[in-house]
């Protein structure tokens, strides 16, 4: 018989860039490494939903993010649950929204641009680096991605 499907955390995020086509990450207080502005998709809401309401609750900005997933990932940690992240494209910041981001202060200490091409694992945790290496596929080619991760 096969095991019962894991239940996986949900999460969803969203890819700004700026006028170089650098990529926009936030620093949580709470853990490691850089992420995208995003965060736990809640109970009974939709991924796209819940990118737009942590982009205005950890950037204080309310934008039109695409509802297509430019990138959708599976990862199974060897040590834990599976985790179902989306990605969504939110597009170019302009120097007004950008002087406009206000942190969530108990959640964020910093934001910043980073090349896509970034690969110090300071920035880029290695429990992101499958789905940094999926964004860059899509930004690349213009295309969503889909991967299954294990860690």
């Amino acid at each position: 018989m096969d095991p019962a499907p894991a239940r996986p955390g949900i999460s969803s995020g969203a890819v700004f860039t700026d006028e170089l086509g650098r990529i926009l990450l936030v620093h949580p207080v709470y853990k490691a490494g850089w992420n995208l502005p995003g965060g736990r998709v809640d109970e009974g809401e939709t991924p796209h939903a819940a990118c737009v309401r942590e982009v205005r609750e950890e950037l204080g900005l309310t934008v039109d993010v695409c509802p297509e997933p430019m990138v959708t990932a599976w990862v199974k940690p060897a040590d834990g649950p599976p985790h179902l992240y989306f990605s969504f494209e939110g597009g170019k910041l302009t120097a007004q929204q950008q002087a406009a981001i206000r942190l969530q202060d108990t959640e964020l200490s910093d934001w910043r641009f980073f090349p896509l091409a970034t690969e110090d694992p300071a920035i880029i945790p290695p429990r992101l680096q499958g789905l940094w290496e999926a964004l860059r596929t899509a930004c690349s080619t213009g295309r969503p991605t889909y991967r299954e991760i294990a860690l």
